[in-house]
This record gives structure tokens, sequence and C-alpha cells, in this order.
């Protein structure tokens, strides 16, 4: 009996173990100290071998640090996690994603060889279409398909994590992530000159979360190409109006934090620069 009561205590203190584990690597991430945060994950692979958390956390600080030697080391882990289980669509997909930082271009093209694989076995795998749409805008042009790809992304993200309402309709509790989707698909559709179904998704984008200044950027844009001058005005001084705490405090990544900072102060100076330009066209004071 006693030795039965010192085994379950043992499962608990695990558990509890493994919770603080995750805070302070989330804590480290924050922080961008990457390697701590990759301990702590091993830490919690260490008690509970199979916990997918940490796995996928050890992935996404490979992605964070694309630039470092974190990077390979994790490739490596990615690699061999799909040996392990090749018919794992969301390690298929995060292959995928870790080729499109190959400097080699053939490797690169292999990105999208993964995502399909991944597609063919879970066709409501998100991750892999949104791969899919950044592949065929980055490596393999194909504007038309990656609007259908970013398409697909936002209609299984909502399928994924939405809760059915009736007829239909999908409620959901975070829709942090279709933001950066629908951005990117807005993008799409300038290139593929439909500004109508462009507008939508940027305001789309800016509704899911105010902070995305390069939203409120490409939707002036879009407003100036239409000569609707006004409209253009109003969205470039409503970028100016967002700070930089209002930026911290949004939903976005914090492993992009520091590009986030960098890309704020070149949108705001872009902003400044066309209001004062609008101003004058105008002839408003």
């Amino acid at each position: 009996m006693k030795n039965r009561s010192i085994q379950k205590s043992k499962k608990v203190d695990n558990s509890d173990l493994i919770s603080i584990l995750f805070q302070q690597a989330e804590a480290a991430e924050n922080l961008g100290n990457y390697p701590d945060a990759l301990q702590k994950y091993e830490q919690v692979l260490a008690l509970d071998s199979e916990n997918l958390e940490a796995k996928e956390g050890i992935i996404n600080l490979g992605l964070a640090d694309s630039s470092g030697k974190l990077y390979t080391k994790c490739f490596r882990y990615i690699q061999e996690l799909v040996k392990q289980e090749p018919d794992n669509p969301l390690f298929l997909t995060f292959l995928g994603f870790y080729h499109h930082f190959q400097k080699n271009k053939a490797l690169r093209k292999k990105a999208r060889e993964y995502y399909e694989q991944a597609l063919d076995l879970d066709p409501l795998q998100e991750r892999a279409w949104l791969g899919l749409g950044y592949y065929f805008t980055k490596i393999e042009i194909d504007v038309e398909k990656a609007a259908e790809c970013f398409q697909c992304a936002i209609q299984t993200y909502i399928i994924n994590r939405g809760e059915e309402t009736g007829n239909g309709v999908y409620q959901l509790n975070s829709t942090a992530p279709l933001g950066e989707i629908y951005l990117e698909l807005g993008v799409c559709y300038v290139e593929l000159e439909n500004y109508d179904e462009a507008i939508d998704c940027f305001k789309n984008s800016i509704l899911i979360d105010r902070t995305r200044l390069r939203a409120y950027r490409y939707l002036a844009e879009v407003y100036e190409q239409k000569g609707w001058l006004k409209r253009a005005l109003q969205t470039y001084q409503k970028m100016l109006k967002i700070t930089l705490k209002d930026l911290a405090e949004s939903e976005m990544d914090w492993a992009t934090f520091p590009n986030g900072i960098k890309d704020y102060s070149t949108d705001r100076k872009f902003a400044e620069k066309r209001i004062k330009k609008l101003k004058k066209l105008m002839k408003i004071d």
C-alpha cells in the first residue's frame, strides 16, 4: 500500500514539473534565449517521451532561429521524427517548413513534396496548406495556386479550430493566426488585380489584429490604386496611432517580435511619407 502511494505521488510530481518546465521554456523563448528553451523542452521529453507539445516546441525553436546553430540541430530532430513516423502529416509539414530555409534550391523545392505528402494523409492539415501557399509565393512562383492554398488554409483552420453552431457557421475561440493568412491572401489578390477581394482580406486581417501594420499599409496602397485618396489617407493615419506597446501586447508570435519592431519602424516611415504626399495631392494643410 505504501509503495503504491509513493508511485502515485511521483506521477503527480512529474505532471507538475512538466508544467513548470513549459512555463520556463516559454519565458526563455520570449526573451530570445532559445538554447535554454530547448533544454527545458528536452527535460520535458526525458519525463514524457511522447509529449507532442514539447516536440513541437523544439521544432518551432529551430524555425525561429533559422540562421543560427539551433536550426541545424532542430532540422536533424524533425528528420528523425519523420523517420520514426513517416505517416505523420504534422511532422511532414514541419519538415517542409525547414526546407524553406535551405540555401540549396533543389532542397528548397523538396518542401512542396513534404506538404503534398502531408495533405494526402490529412487534407485538413491547415499548416501544410499554409506552407504550400508560401511555397508558391517564394520558391516556385504561382500566385493563383498560392491564393488557392491560402484559401484552403483559412477554411481548414476554421473547421479544425472552430465549434460548429449550425448552418455551416463556426465559432472560433482564437483567430490570431488567421490575420497573417488573410494578409498573404490579400497580397495574392493584389498581384492578380482582384482589388475588391484584396480589400476584404486586408480588412479581415485588421479586424483580427488591429496592430498588423502591414495590413493597413497594403490596404491604403490598394485604396490609392483605386483612386480613393481620402480612404488611403485615413488608413495611413490609423497606422501612426499604433504604438510599440500595442504591438508587444498583441497576439503576434514572440519568436518574430524583433523583426516586428524593425517592420514597425519601416512601415511608420512609409506611412509618414505617404501622408505628406497625399495631403499635398489633396491640398490639405
